[in-house]
């Protein structure tokens, strides 16, 4: 640390941290984590949804309505594990308040239900894919 000038810090935290973390120190100090970090931010920024995202209900059909995603995470049907999941399927029908998956985020799952009665018509996502906020997860055509 004294051949880079370094300081040492109070009671050799700085010190202590170099040590446990070499690369990410040195990419610390020399502004490359920065760098990195930047070059990773505008790449997300100007990055356009891909055509494969589903996100609008392209029938315009009154009768289909959209399950989206509350937020981001890991999409699971079936959360025990002592049984295979149990997928859902386009055409099963299903009522209002009928759980539909989990999407496990910050290490806690939270169930996905669906607001309507109807027959799903298509499922967009398979047992442990990601999904981002407001992706559409099925489309349900409504009684």
């Amino acid at each position: 640390m004294k051949e880079n000038g370094w300081e040492t810090g109070e009671n050799d935290e700085e010190l202590f941290e170099f040590a446990m973390h070499d690369r990410q120190y040195r990419d610390y100090k020399s502004g490359l984590a920065k760098q990195r970090f930047q070059e990773e931010l505008s790449n997300l920024k100007s990055k356009k949804p891909s055509a494969e995202t589903k996100t609008v209900n392209k029938s315009n059909d009154p009768k289909v309505k959209e399950i989206v995603a509350p937020f981001m995470g890991k999409l699971y049907y079936d959360i025990s594990l002592e049984t295979s999941p149990d997928i859902l399927q386009g055409g099963e029908l299903i009522s209002a308040g009928k759980r539909l998956c989990y999407i496990e985020s910050y290490h806690h799952y939270q169930e996905v239900v669906s607001d309507y009665n109807g027959k799903l018509k298509e499922v967009f996502f398979d047992h442990g894919d990601f999904v981002n906020k407001d992706e559409v997860i099925a489309l349900v055509e409504v009684d």
